[in-house]
């Protein structure tokens, strides 16, 4: 069960998607999970950033340089607005990797 303070965050976050009009409960999770996704594919871009910085070597960037307005710490800061129009316009993209392919599960 969720107690103290992580508790009244997500009871706030949920009361703000109430209030602006998402009242469908799988709508509200569908929503927060693209928010923690797109965090942490953020986080993930800026550790390979400051790694290649270190070490001189090369990654794949998840975000190309005309994409950088769709890191979570770019569009974190602009109004809901700005932030809709930022994610919801054609230069966005959804950066879902392909999944590798499924393994068959051990046999007891």
């Amino acid at each position: 069960m969720i107690t103290g303070d992580l508790k009244r965050r997500v009871d706030a976050l949920w009361t703000e998607f109430w209030q602006g009009g998402i009242t469908n409960p799988l709508s509200v999770i569908e929503q927060i999970t693209f928010l923690m996704y797109a965090r942490l594919l953020d986080i993930n871009e800026a550790r390979d950033e400051n790694r290649q910085k270190r070490s001189g070597k090369p990654f794949t960037r998840r975000f190309k340089e005309d994409e950088q307005h769709l890191r979570w710490s770019q569009f974190r800061h602009r109004g809901p607005t700005r932030c809709y129009h930022s994610c919801a316009t054609k230069s966005s993209r959804i950066f879902v990797a392909p999944l590798p392919a499924a393994r068959p599960l051990p046999s007891s």
